[in-house]
């Protein structure tokens, strides 16, 4: 439930309380929350610092989509430390808590080459094995029964 409106650098922020007297509010899509309304406050600061960081912008390879993505990281969150990340094309901020294998925006040419050559050869790879698999299980029972073939 609203109780108030703060003020913090220049903004302001409503701030909600719950039933058990907990404050919190929302900040760029961010959920600040704190036992009191100074401690609230002093967050706030924290979090509106990101506001002065120029977005650091990157590309990630996802592999479970097989895409080269585009983001911007915008900051830290102030409660889990999560990166936050905006990415191109998708609305809002999302949490990342992993941002291994970011690559600088100006090799997505040759990263994506990279990453195009890597799915051909996986394809490559999966029709091998299917063209040249055997049962092992067959073949030791074989074996074991006596039978060369």
């Amino acid at each position: 439930m609203k109780i108030t409106t703060i003020t913090v650098r220049g903004r302001k922020i409503d701030v909600d309380v719950d039933s058990n007297g907990d404050f919190s509010a929302k900040y760029n899509e961010q959920e600040v929350e704190a036992k009191t309304l100074e401690l609230l406050r002093e967050k706030l600061e924290r979090v509106t610092k990101n506001d002065k960081i120029e977005p650091i912008p990157f590309i990630q390879w996802d592999g479970s989509d097989e895409v080269l993505r585009s983001g911007k990281c915008t900051g830290i969150h102030i409660g889990n430390h999560n990166m936050l990340v905006k990415w191109e094309g998708e609305k809002g901020v999302a949490q990342c808590w992993r941002l291994e294998g970011t690559i600088a925006p100006e090799h997505f040419a040759e990263y994506n080459k990279l990453c195009d050559a890597v799915i051909a050869a996986e394809a490559q790879r999966n029709a091998f094995e299917v063209q040249h698999a055997f049962s092992i299980k067959e073949r030791i029972e074989k074996a074991m029964k006596g039978d060369e073939s």
